[in-house]
């Protein structure tokens, strides 16, 4: 049995997978795990798309809000430019089909430390 959050994201790849084939964009890696983001989104791949596990509110004892961020990474710190033109590229593409109410500036870390981080933006959104 899947918890109803993990459907939930999985929807939300769902969503973010056909907003970006409407779009054109092509190359994007959508995905849960983490370990999946450096191989995808290096330069001569198309980019990478982790959800994470939402943020949870308890308003009150019967109802649950979530806010849901993902992570947008392409790139490398030595092309910027390349990098920040495909995050715009990906994030124009899915941001109106989740309702994105902030896109914060950041960077993926990987798992080897000899690597530096990508460059990303967080994607903030509720549901």
């Amino acid at each position: 049995m899947t918890s109803p959050r993990i459907e939930r994201a999985n929807e939300i790849a769902a969503e973010i997978s056909e907003a970006l084939e409407a779009a054109g964009v092509e190359d994007v890696k959508v995905t849960l795990d983490p370990r999946d983001v450096a191989q995808h989104a290096r330069l001569k791949a198309g980019g990478a798309i982790q959800i994470r596990p939402p943020a949870l509110r308890f308003p009150t004892y019967h109802h649950t809000e979530a806010t849901w961020t993902i992570v947008v990474a392409y790139g490398t710190a030595d092309a910027l430019l390349a990098s920040w033109t495909r995050l715009d590229e990906i994030i124009a593409a899915l941001a109106p089909s989740l309702d994105v109410t902030v896109a914060q500036p950041s960077s993926f870390e990987t798992n080897d430390r000899r690597e530096a981080p990508i460059p990303a933006y967080e994607l903030t959104f509720a549901d």
